[in-house]
């Protein structure tokens, strides 16, 4: 059973045979961006971009609008998304890939994503519900590589289909390689990036830009920011614990929260970051617009208030400021 791949001459991969004998082929415009997919010749999916990496609209093969994406502080990885009639929120983790699809109303998970190391999919309750993957990349269900700007990811070899479009000079001395071999904390959002950026530095680099060109009085908090920045890369709090473990709450049982690292009580302003012990639990948290902690989504474990449930914070204390108890996801959540 074999697969066979075409591409043109700048390294865009064009055509895939798959062992079911279906072709599918991938429309590029001027700017080798990536604009829609046909199958068996029939154009089935097409994507409106602003910029070069940032995809704003799904179209149907009639070029009809099927969703709208919405970006906030990442580059290449919306935030919001506007699909029948309805508004989600796009949870995703430190390296962008999306993990969480939440119905902005009702507060439901409409689509739940899991990955291995290097990027497979272990889990999806919605395959194909949003179009994106791991690292916030273009994912393409029917061959399970990842469109990264210049080229396409195999998770599965845990290697680009193609060269780096500019050589050696792209940071690796294997110019198949990902993130050199360092996918846990690194991420390549156009596939050709000259050395590839730690996830949590571009997120902050990112962020500080959109803050900066929206809000100008963004610059009077930036030490808050960098302050959350420290506690951020070290895996350490800025008061007595990150998670909430040990805050002087009436919750009657901690939450369990032992994942590679923990949430800061201090974090980028109108952010959200997500901590995933890789085994079905985890902890979403939300920052307000001065980069206290807000609200926490946990889930994995259920306490009384459900699986998933919400954790407000309470900072009318800033020197401690409290997690309260769970309590059952509501609307708005």
């Amino acid at each position: 059973m074999t697969t066979t791949y075409d591409y043109d001459a700048v390294g865009n991969l064009r055509t895939v045979t798959l062992p079911s004998g279906t072709t599918l082929e991938y429309v590029i415009d001027g700017r080798n961006r990536r604009v829609g997919r046909k199958v068996n010749g029939t154009l089935t999916q097409g994507y409106l971009y602003d910029g070069q990496l940032r995809i704003v609209a799904e179209l149907d093969g009639a070029n009809n609008v099927t969703a709208r994406y919405v970006y906030g502080t990442r580059p290449n990885v919306p935030e919001w998304l506007e699909k029948g009639g309805q508004t989600y929120r796009i949870i995703t983790d430190h390296l962008g890939s999306p993990r969480l699809v939440v119905n902005a109303t009702s507060g439901a998970i409409v689509q739940r994503m899991d990955y291995d190391s290097w990027g497979n999919i272990t889990n999806d309750t919605s395959p194909g519900f949003q179009i994106f993957g791991y690292a916030g990349g273009l994912y393409d269900q029917d061959t399970k590589l990842t469109r990264y700007g210049a080229r396409d990811y195999d998770a599965h070899t845990g290697r680009w289909t193609a060269k780096d479009p500019i050589g050696f000079n792209g940071g690796d001395t294997n110019i198949y390689g990902y993130c050199t071999n360092d996918p846990l904390n690194k991420v390549d959002i156009d596939g050709r990036i000259v050395a590839a950026v730690d996830a949590a530095l571009l997120t902050l680099m990112a962020a500080l830009l959109f803050a900066v060109a929206t809000n100008p009085s963004f610059r009077d908090s930036i030490g808050q920011v960098i302050a959350g920045l420290s506690g951020m890369l070290n895996g350490i709090s800025l008061g007595s614990d990150n998670n909430g473990g040990d805050e002087k709450s009436t919750e009657p049982k901690v939450c369990p929260l032992n994942g590679r690292r923990n949430l800061p009580k201090k974090g980028i302003p109108n952010s959200t970051d997500v901590n995933d012990k890789g085994d079905g639990k985890g902890q979403i948290r939300d920052y307000d617009n001065l980069g206290n902690a807000r609200k926490d989504i946990d889930f994995g474990h259920d306490h009384g208030a459900g699986d998933p449930h919400a954790h407000d914070w309470d900072w009318n204390d800033l020197e401690n400021p409290m997690r309260g108890p769970g309590r059952p996801i509501g609307p708005g959540d």
